[in-house]
C-alpha cells in the first residue's frame, strides 16, 4: 500500500520515496523511520518503538537518534522548527501529523507497458542497433556498436542510461520511439544501423525526445573499419552536445570510450558476448573460448578477461561446473587481470566485485561494486551486485535499494531471475516470508532455471506451514539436482559462514529437505569457519602461580597478539566478530593468542591485576614458546602492554602492530564529566554483568561496535558474560583506566604500524595520533569506521587486513 501526503509518495514495496514524481534519495534507517511513523501516525511513536522497529532492539545513542530524525525531516523538506509533518510531543516521542492517503498496492515490478517516472537527469535508452549487412553473421558487429555507445554515455555521472540488456529486447522489431520512451521511463532514446561493406563500414544514428517523437540530431557517417573506434567518439561526443550543450569539454571526454588496438580480437570478443548470457552448458564454454581466442590475439583486451571470469562465475551458478571451488579459485585472476587493464573500466570492477562475493571476500568485493558505480552510476548488473554482497554478507535490510534500482535501470536484463531471487533472499533474511515467496515466484517464471530460486521458495514456505507447496517445489528442484540438501545449499550459496543464517536452513528442514544428498554424507559438507586453520590450546604457569591459557595456530613468522581486556580463546576463535581475522592471520602466519588472568579460560582466581602482572604475562607466554623473534600484535589495552614489552626486550620484538590503543587510560586523560560516566558503567557492570538478560552488557556492545549486526552485537554481549566475572571486569577496567605509557613511545625500537578508527566510540581517535606520533618513524592509519574493532563486512576491513598482511610480509 502506498502513502500520499503533501507533494510526497512513500511505496513499501519499491522501498521509494519521491517528491513529484521524482525520487529522493535517503538511507535505508532514514526511509524506515519514515514509514514507520506514517504507519503509526494515529499515536505518538516513542524511542523504544522506534529502537525496537528501526532498530531492530539494538540500543543506539541519543546524537545518532537525533542525526537520523534530522536527515528524515530533511528528506521531507522539513524541519526541527516548522514540524509540517514530523512532530515533537516533549517527553513523549515523536507523531507524523501530515495528512495521509492511501493509494492502491503497487506491483513490486510492473509490466514494461507500465509507465515509468522519467528522471529529472538526461536519460537515455540506446537500442540495437540494426545490421544492414544483408549477412546475420555481422549481428555481433552492431550489437557490439550499440554496446560501446553504451558503455561511453554511461561514463558522463549525471546522465541516467538504460543497460544493454534490456536495451536486447527491442532488437529486430518495429520501433516507435515515443512507446520505448513511455516504457523504459526515459527522455531520449537513440536508434541506428550499422552496415559493413568490406574494409568499410556506414553507421547511421537519429536521437529522439521521446514525448514528442521530434528528432534532436541525426546524422550518418562513412568510414573505413580502421576508424570505427575514433567513429564511436565522435558520434558520442556529437550526442552528448546534442542532449546536453552546456556539458563541459572535460565531461565529453570522459565519455570516450578507450580505443581497443585489435578490430579481430574485439570481434572476437562480441561473439563471445553473443553466448554468455544464454546461459547452457555449451553456450558458456563457447564463450569462454571465444573470449580466450580474444585475449591470444590481443592480450591487453580488458574485457575479454573480464568475459573469462563472467562464464567461469555463470558456470557454478547454473551447475555446469564440475568444481566448484575450482572455478571460484579460477576466476579471480583473469577478473583482476580486466581491472588492472583499465582502473577506468566500470564493468571489470563489477566483474570482479561480483567475483569477490562470489569467492566470500564480502568487503573488498563491497569497495570493488562501489568503485564501479563511482565510475559508472547507470550499471544495473553493479547495482545488483552490490545488492547481492549486502545479502551473502549478512546486511539484508541494506540490499533493497541497489537491487531495485538495478531492475528500474534494466527492467528486462537476462539476469532478471537474479535479480529477483536475491530480493526474495533479502525478504526472507528480514522476516518478511510472504514477500519472499512472491518475489521467489516471480524469479521461478524468469528464463533459465537456477537452484537458489526454488531454495528460498521451499525455505518459506517452510517457515509458513505450507508444506505441500514446498513438498512440490522441492520434488521439482530434484529432479534438476537430485542432490539438492541443506548441506548442498551451505557449500554452494556464498552466504557468509558467520552471517546467522540459521533460520534459512531451519526453513528448509522445515521443509522437509535432507541434511546431506543419500548416499553422501559428506558432500557438500563445509567445515565450521575454524578447522581452516586448528589451534592447539597449551597452558603455561607464571612465577605468581597462575595458569595462563594458549592458542597456537597457523605457521610461517610467529605474530604474538597481546592479550585486551575481553579474551576467552575458544569463544573468540568461532565468533563472528573475531574469527574473520584470527582465521586470516593464521593462514598466513604462526598466530599466538592467550587468555589474560582472570578471563577465558586462564586462572579466574587471581590476586594480582596490575600492569606489572600482565606485562609478565606476556613475557611468560613468549618464554613457553621459546619465541626468539617475533611480531606483536596489540589491539584496545594490548597495544600499551605491548609498547611496554616492546620497550624492555627491542631484540625479540621485529615488528609492532597497534590497533585501536592508547598511551594513556580514561582516569589519565578524561575531564571529570568523562568519569563520572565511565564510573557509572562499573556501576552497570556490578548490577547486570553475569544477568541473562544482556541490557546492561548491551551499553557495552553499542559503544565498541554500533555498527554491528544483530549476530555480532549478541555475540559480544555473552562475550562479557562468558569471559569473566563482574568482579574481574571492574579490577581489569580500574586497572588499564590508570595506565600511562607516554614515556615509553619514544624508546620504541621496532618498525611500528598503528591502525585506528576514526569513529571509535570506545578509546578517542586522538589516542591513535598521540601514540603514532610518539613512536619514532611509526605508520599512521586511518580506518574509516566507527568501531573500535573492525568488521569483516564493513568497507574498512579490506584496507585493515591489507595493511597489517603487508606490513608484516615486509619480514618474508
Amino acid at each position: 500500500m502506498r502513502f500520499l501526503f503533501g507533494e510526497f509518495t512513500i511505496d513499501p514495496d519499491r522501498r521509494e520515496l519521491c517528491r513529484g514524481g521524482s525520487a529522493v534519495h535517503v538511507e535505508p534507517q532514514v526511509f524506515d523511520l519514515i514509514l514507520h511513523l506514517v504507519r503509526n501516525r494515529d499515536r505518538v511513536v516513542s524511542k523504544d518503538d522506534l529502537l525496537a522497529n528501526v532498530w531492530g532492539g539494538r540500543i543506539v545513542s541519543e546524537s545518532t537518534l537525533s542525526n537520523r530524525i534530522n536527515a528524515a525531516r530533511r528528506a521531507l523538506g522539513d524541519s526541527g522548527e516548522q514540524q509540517r509533518f514530523i512532530k515533537t510531543i516533549a517527553r513523549r516521542g515523536l507523531r507524523f501529523v501530515g495528512e495521509v492517503r492511501e493509494g492502491v498496492q503497487s506491483a513490486a515490478f510492473e509490466e514494461p507497458s507500465t509507465p515509468l517516472v522519467v528522471p529529472e537527469r538526461p536519460s537515455i535508452a540506446v537500442l540495437p542497433f540494426a545490421n544492414l549487412s544483408g549477412d546475420s553473421e555481422q549481428d555481433f558487429f552492431a550489437d557490439g556498436i550499440t554496446e560501446e555507445l553504451i558503455t561511453a554515455l554511461s561514463r558522463v555521472r549525471w546522465f541516467f542510461v538504460i543497460s544493454r540488456s534490456t536495451t536486447l529486447a527491442y532488437k529486430n522489431r518495429d520501433i516507435d520511439a515515443k512507446r520505448v520512451a513511455r516504457e523504459l521511463g526515459v527522455r531520449y532514446v537513440l536508434i541506428g544501423s550499422v552496415r559493413r561493406d568490406g574494409d568499410r563500414v556506414r553507421i547511421t544514428g537519429q536521437l529522439i525526445e521521446g514525448s514528442t517523437g521530434g528528432n534532436v540530431w541525426a546524422r550518418s557517417y562513412d568510414r573505413a573499419l580502421s576508424d570505427v573506434f575514433a567513429l564511436q567518439d565522435d558520434i558520442t561526443q556529437t550526442i552528448v552536445g546534442a542532449i546536453e550543450p552546456e556539458l563541459s569539454r572535460a565531461e565529453r571526454e570522459r565519455a570516450k570510450v578507450k580505443p581497443r588496438d585489435s578490430l579481430d580480437a574485439w570481434s572476437t570478443y562480441q561473439r563471445g558476448m553473443s553466448h554468455l548470457y544464454r546461459y547452457t552448458r555449451e553456450d558458456l564454454a563457447e564463450a569462454r573460448n571465444l573470449f580466450e581466442q580474444a585475449i591470444a590475439i590481443d592480450p591487453d583486451l580488458g574485457p575479454a578477461y573480464s568475459g573469462v571470469a563472467e562464464a567461469l562465475y555463470y558456470e557454478v551458478v547454473y551447475g555446469f561446473a564440475a568444481n566448484v571451488e575450482d572455478s571460484r579459485e579460477r576466476a579471480i585472476g583473469p577478473a583482476q587481470r580486466a581491472v588492472a587493464l583499465d582502473a577506468e573500466d566500470a564493468a571489470a570492477h563489477c566483474t570482479l566485485g561480483r567475483i569477490r562475493y562470489f569467492r566470500r571476500e564480502y568487503a573488498a568485493a563491497i569497495s570493488e561494486l562501489r568503485t564501479a558505480l563511482d565510475i559508472n552510476p547507470s550499471l544495473a548488473l553493479a547495482h545488483y551486485g552490490l545488492g547481492a554482497a549486502y545479502v551473502f554478507s549478512g546486511r539484508a535490510a541494506e540490499a533493497f535499494d541497489p537491487i531495485e534500482l538495478a531492475i528500474r535501470l534494466s527492467p528486462h536484463d537476462p539476469n532478471m531471475g537474479s535479480f529477483l531471487v536475491r530480493l526474495a533472499e533479502a525478504k526472507y533474511l528480514v522476516g518478511d516470508d510472504e514477500s519472499a515467496v512472491a518475489f521467489a515466484l516471480k524469479a521461478i517464471g524468469q528464463p533459465h532455471f537456477q537452484w537458489s530460486r526454488y531454495a528460498i521458495l521451499i525455505a518459506a514456505l517452510g517457515q509458513l506451514g505450507r508444506l505441500d507447496e514446498a513438498h512440490r517445489y522441492l520434488d521439482e528442484l530434484k529432479r534438476h539436482r537430485p542432490e539438492f540438501s541443506v548441506s548442498f545449499v551451505q557449500i554452494m550459496h556464498p552466504f557468509s559462514r558467520d552471517m546467522g543464517i540459521d533460520r534459512y536452513y531451519e526453513g528448509l528442514r522445515k521443509a522437509g529437505v535432507p541434511e546431506r544428498p543419500a548416499g553422501r554424507p559428506e558432500a557438500h559438507q563445509r567445515p565450521p569457519a575454524s578447522t581452516a586453520a586448528p589451534q592447539e590450546v597449551t597452558f603455561c604457569r607464571t612465577s605468581d602461580g597462575v595458569n595462563l591459557a594458549i592458542a597456537t595456530s597457523g605457521s610461517g613468522l610467529p605474530v604474538v597478539k597481546g592479550a585486551n581486556w575481553l579474551n576467552h580463546l575458544e569463544f573468540d576463535w568461532q565468533s563472528p566478530v573475531w574469527s574473520p581475522l584470527f582465521t586470516l592471520l593464521s593462514e598466513r602466519f604462526r598466530l599466538v593468542r592467550y587468555d589474560e588472568r582472570g578471563t577465558g579460560l586462564s586462572d579466574r582466581d587471581v590476586q594480582d591485576v596490575s600492569f606489572e602482572a600482565v606485562v609478565r604475562d606476556l613475557e611468560t607466554v613468549v618464554d613457553k614458546l621459546g619465541l626468539e623473534r617475533f611480531a606483536l600484535f596489540g589491539i584496545s589495552q594490548g597495544a600499551s602492554v605491548s609498547i611496554a614489552y616492546a620497550t624492555r626486550h627491542p631484540e625479540r620484538v621485529s615488528r609492532l602492530i597497534l590497533f585501536g590503543g592508547y598511551a594513556q587510560g580514561w582516569r589519565q586523560r578524561a575531564d571529570a564529566a568523562e568519569i563520572v560516566r565511565r564510573e557509572a558503567l562499573l556501576t552497570l557492570i556490578e548490577s547486570g554483568w553475569g544477568m541473562d538478560n544482556p541490557a546492561f552488557r548491551q551499553v557495552f556492545t553499542s559503544r565498541f561496535v554500533p555498527g554491528a549486526t544483530s549476530e555480532e552485537m549478541n555475540w559480544f554481549n555473552d562475550l562479557q558474560r562468558v569471559s569473566t566475572s563482574a568482579e574481574n571486569a571492574i579490577r581489569l577496567i580500574n586497572m588499564f583506566s590508570k595506565i600511562d605509557v607516554t614515556d615509553l613511545l619514544p624508546r620504541v625500537r621496532a618498525p611500528t604500524l598503528v591502525l585506528h578508527s576514526r569513529g571509535d566510540a570506545g578509546i578517542p581517535f586522538a589516542q591513535g595520533l598521540l601514540l603514532a606520533r610518539g613512536i619514532p618513524n611509526a605508520r599512521f592509519v586511518a580506518l574509516e569506521s566507527d568501531n573500535h574493532v573492525v568488521l569483516s563486512h564493513e568497507p574498512a576491513w579490506a584496507r585493515f587486513t591489507d595493511e597489517i598482511c603487508g606490513f608484516l610480509s615486509e619480514d618474508g
